[in-house]
């Protein structure tokens, strides 16, 4: 029964979102630097990702996106593919500039990445019409 138990765990955690691939940067914080080539430094989006959540035991990943907090589920695979599941926001609505532009660029961003590199210390997501360019931050 024990080896049962031991082969499906193991099973479950090799399935789609549990790879854990070589260099993808885990349980650290990111400032996003540009979004397609627009420097959006001054509103703190941020991303961290982690391979399992505490609260469901599955993969995720979360930050800030100028107004409001996002939540997802990421698929990392190697060598370089990364795709997040459905995206959640908190609803808080923030009327000053254009925050809910900027966040709604980056959520969509974020739909759209395929892929990730490092540059340096930098973190690379890219997909359609996506380049953001994230670089190391202290822990929040």
């Amino acid at each position: 029964m024990m080896r049962l138990t031991i082969g499906l765990l193991v099973t479950a955690l090799a399935g789609p979102g549990f790879a854990q691939p070589a260099g993808f940067p885990l349980k650290r914080w990111f400032a996003v630097d540009t979004l397609n080539a627009t420097d959006v430094r001054a509103n703190g989006l941020t991303f961290f990702a982690d391979t399992v959540s505490p609260d469901s035991g599955r993969p995720s990943a979360h930050g800030f996106a100028g107004c409001n907090i996002w939540h997802a589920q990421p698929d990392i695979r190697d060598p370089d593919e990364i795709q997040f599941g459905e995206i959640a926001t908190t609803k808080k609505l923030c009327p000053e500039g254009d925050t809910m532009g900027i966040e709604g660029d980056y959520i969509r961003a974020l739909s759209r990445v395929a892929r990730w590199r490092l540059d340096g210390d930098a973190l690379v997501l890219s997909g359609e019409e996506t380049l953001l360019r994230l670089s190391p931050q202290a822990q929040r």
